[in-house]
């Protein structure tokens, strides 16, 4: 998990940077009338990417990170093997205790694989 977040950040703070250059960088196209599109554009995708890396680096150095097994996943390990018809039964219990609204409908699609 950390490994991820950790090229999470990176990724999002190279795109971070690139797009503060091309932000300023739009601010050249300031003596075309009307909005600056390409400033707005850019401005957006930098502060996604902040936020972005913001959230990465809170995984990284705020949260603790604790794996255990999941008692009501683990279940759904057997479930698979199931028919269909049997199966959407004995996973929307499983969905309900999680409060996972769309598991069912996930499980059977990634089940059929």
């Amino acid at each position: 998990m950390r490994a991820s977040l950790q090229k999470d950040f990176e990724r999002h703070r190279l795109w971070f940077g690139l797009n503060v250059l091309f932000f300023i960088l739009s601010g050249l196209t300031f003596l075309v009338p009307g909005p600056n599109l390409l400033a707005y554009y850019f401005f957006f995708r930098l502060a996604g990417h902040y936020m972005s890396m913001r959230g990465a680096r809170h995984g990284l150095d705020a949260v603790e990170w604790m794996p255990r097994p999941c008692r009501e996943l683990t279940e759904l390990r057997a479930i698979a093997s199931l028919p269909v018809t049997d199966r959407a039964a004995r996973v929307q219990p499983i969905a309900d205790a999680l409060r996972l609204e769309h598991l069912a409908t996930f499980f059977n699609r990634v089940a059929a694989v």
